[in-house]
């Protein structure tokens, strides 16, 4: 009787998965991050094709043009070369809410509490398994579009 209980829970972990991975394939994400090996690892994890995949090296080019791109999900190291990770989050905040994915190689507690005071964001740190990153950038996309109509992309008035 037990082998039946754990094969209807892996039956529908499957399932799941296969809905996250079916549900990423379709969404914009925007990738800030050196380590070119992230790049394959991330959009391995994710399932995406480079359609959907816009990557930047640096920050302060990512920043330049953040205006001009909608995006589904942010995904960021912390560790850039050219500025601070928790600075560029701050930055991309006052212009999008859009759900962004923290992905560091960073071991700093003090950091990951930061990061969790934004909206609609979250922490992870790397390498991170597959179906974690997976089913936490789902979470971070149903989250923001609850409430907003499905318009995941918005912009901040501090007024």
């Amino acid at each position: 009787m037990p082998s039946t209980g754990i094969k209807r829970l892996d039956t529908i972990a499957a399932k799941e998965i296969s809905d996250i991975a079916e549900t990423l394939q379709n969404v914009n994400i925007i990738l800030i991050d050196p380590d070119v090996d992230s790049h394959h690892r991330l959009s391995r994890s994710l399932g995406i094709n480079s359609n959907g995949l816009k990557v930047y090296l640096k920050g302060h080019p990512f920043l330049n043009s953040v205006q001009s791109h909608s995006c589904d999900l942010y995904i960021i190291e912390l560790d850039l070369p050219d500025i601070d990770g928790l600075k560029l989050l701050k930055q991309l905040r006052e212009v999008s809410i859009s759900p962004t994915l923290i992905y560091t190689k960073r071991n700093d507690i003090g950091s990951a509490v930061e990061v969790m005071r934004y909206p609609y964001t979250d922490y992870i740190e790397k390498p991170g398994l597959e179906v974690l990153i997976r089913s936490r950038a789902l979470a971070l996309m149903r989250q923001s579009s609850q409430g907003d109509s499905g318009n995941r992309s918005h912009t901040v008035d501090n007024n």
